[in-house]
């Protein structure tokens, strides 16, 4: 990919997430004609402070159900039985959660979560 064709990439990306906070990757693949996992790595590389990222951080009721899941020390398939639906389909939200709250790892998800106040810290297990 062309370095302007990356700018324009982003450009596209910011514009849509201000007026569309909650868009998924899967919304924002779709407008670019690009994976989900293509976005997301987009994303990793953008500095979202542009877009407002306590807007972009806005993460869906079944996604903080996800989160709260994660923080008690679940798997990926311990989660999909709890919420009735398949791994795969949790690996996919985990995604989407990563890339709103900019973090790579279940962990950093997880502390950054208590710490913007999205979960109590009452649910994280420590180890």
């Amino acid at each position: 990919m062309g370095y302007s064709e990356k700018e324009n990439r982003q450009a596209t990306i910011q514009e849509y997430l201000i007026n569309h906070p909650d868009a998924s990757l899967r919304e924002l693949g779709e407008l670019l004609g690009i994976s989900r996992q293509r976005v997301h790595i987009i994303l990793q590389g953008m500095d979202l402070k542009n877009v407002g990222i306590d807007k972009w951080r806005k993460l869906t009721d079944h996604q903080v159900d996800i989160l709260k899941q994660l923080a008690r020390g679940h798997t990926d398939r311990q989660i999909a039985e709890f919420m009735g639906c398949s791994a795969q389909s949790i690996r996919n939200q985990l995604q989407v959660i990563y890339a709103k709250l900019n973090v790579h790892k279940r962990k950093d998800a997880v502390q950054l979560a208590v710490k913007h106040r999205i979960l109590p810290k009452s649910v994280v297990i420590t180890e």
